[in-house]
């Protein structure tokens, strides 16, 4: 479904995170990290097909060879990466449990494969978005049980609070964190202080206040045709993660955002963000990318992917650039970043294939394969031992602080995010088109435009 503005033809990608996080070649990012593995279990555990499954003992024969399997929407190298995992799994696991994976090349199609007939079978896993394991919640297995098991269960220390396991209604745990990526801030370092900023801004008025002085300096020489530059060099692309992720970060802390965007402390922030556009102090490249653009001094600020730290860096070599660059969390009351991607699901089936599928999901979270795909990905780690204890190859800088971001981060975002990905979109693809449009589609506007969208999804 596609979703306009007030009739406009601002098209709202509603799964575009997923070819966002998983599009063309990630960079490598080898690292060195300190073997812990996870205990082997003492004893055999499975669970009943339903959704609070019982815990019950099952012998290794019993589970011995058996089938499952993974569906999942990852595409080019990330899909080949998971299925050299599964590969190795496949071999080497004493069990004998066979995994087959069956890609769809997106989550879209994922999506439209997994809303069939209730007579149809459902694979046994599925690599996919937080929201679609909420939307085939009733399909699912809740994982708490294994979670807290006291032979094969994971400790919630294993994840960092910006990671933990998507939880339904507090209790029940839908999916566990695998495939997830994360977009942050980056401050030229050096730029800022030859303008006199000694120091990273640490809430949203400093930043805006930070940004403004980057846009009055390129507005002193004599050329008219520059002075909207200098400050915070906008998306270029449709994304939900910096419009959420400054939202969220003024939110008091372990508190859900409102879906309604006219809420005091939303429509505030809103309007701070308008004001920047209104005053020049955010600014959306019309040429070339904000890289480039940041690249070359003319702007202070730049919002990226983790993945897109190369590209970076190679158009900073590219100008013969060496300022040093800084990452920083989306200022606010509650400095943000929000983590997304697929999540793994277990699907009802037998109680074999169900602890079959737990096994493996205890496995992919050992270091060696959280250190694997991270290196063949360049992805996060989702456990904190390997962010604690990695080392990027190159040692660089950028992707060591983003790594180092994430594990101080005390929130849980995916638990204060209730709107769902539709409404992640809306507002992402409002905030975009807001940007694109300045000064043609004013703010207010927007806000109701939005809220009203928001209010068609809770019909």
């Amino acid at each position: 479904m596609v979703l306009r503005l007030q009739q406009r033809s601002f098209l709202l990608y509603q799964l575009a995170i997923a070819s966002l996080v998983l599009s063309a070649c990630a960079p490598l990012i080898p690292i060195q990290v300190s073997s812990t593995q996870l205990p082997a279990p003492s004893v055999q555990t499975v669970v009943s097909p339903t959704a609070t499954p019982n815990l019950a003992i099952l012998s290794d024969e019993q589970i011995r060879g058996t089938q499952i399997t993974l569906w999942h929407g990852l595409e080019g190298e990330y899909a080949k990466s998971l299925e050299a995992l599964v590969a190795e799994w496949n071999i080497t696991n004493p069990y004998e449990i066979k995994i087959e994976v069956v890609g769809y090349g997106n989550m879209r199609n994922l999506e439209a494969a997994l809303d069939i007939d209730p007579g149809q079978a459902y694979p046994q896993l599925g690599l996919m978005l937080p929201s679609q394991a909420q939307v085939f919640s009733g399909k699912s297995i809740d994982l708490s049980p294994f979670m807290r098991d006291g032979n094969i269960g994971l400790s919630s220390d294993l994840f960092v609070p910006a990671m933990l396991p998507l939880n339904l209604n507090g209790d029940q745990i839908l999916s566990i964190p695998f495939a997830k990526s994360v977009r942050v801030v980056v401050e030229n370092r050096d730029f800022a202080a030859d303008l006199g900023i000694k120091s990273s801004a640490q809430s949203l008025d400093e930043f805006i206040e930070q940004a403004c002085i980057g846009n009055q300096y390129w507005r002193l020489d004599e050329d008219p045709t520059n002075d909207g530059l200098g400050g915070w060099a906008l998306d270029t692309d449709v994304n939900w993660q910096t419009p959420l992720s400054l939202l969220v970060a003024g939110q008091p802390q372990n508190t859900t955002l409102m879906s309604n965007l006219s809420q005091p402390e939303v429509s505030a922030i809103f309007g701070k963000l308008f004001k920047m556009r209104e005053t020049g102090c955010s600014w959306l490249p019309s040429q070339g990318t904000g890289q480039q653009q940041f690249a070359e001094r003319k702007a202070i600020f730049v919002s990226l992917d983790l993945q897109q730290v190369a590209e970076l860096r190679s158009e900073m070599a590219t100008r013969n650039n060496p300022d040093q660059l800084n990452a920083i969390a989306y200022p606010g009351a509650t400095p943000m970043l929000i983590p997304y991607g697929p999540d793994l699901v277990v699907f009802r089936s037998t109680p074999q294939q169900q602890f079959a599928s737990w096994l493996f999901i205890r496995w992919l979270l050992q270091d060696s394969q959280q250190q694997r795909w991270a290196q063949q990905t360049g992805l996060l780690p989702v456990t904190r031992h390997v962010l604690e204890n990695s080392r990027p190859v190159g040692q660089d800088l950028l992707v060591k602080q983003i790594w180092g971001l994430i594990l101080i981060q005390n929130t849980s975002p995916i638990q204060m995010i209730a709107n769902g990905e539709k409404a992640n979109w809306i507002i992402g693809d409002g905030y975009y088109s807001f940007n694109r449009y300045f000064p043609y589609y004013e703010a207010n506007n927007l806000i109701d435009d939005l809220n009203n969208h928001l209010e068609e999804l809770t019909k």
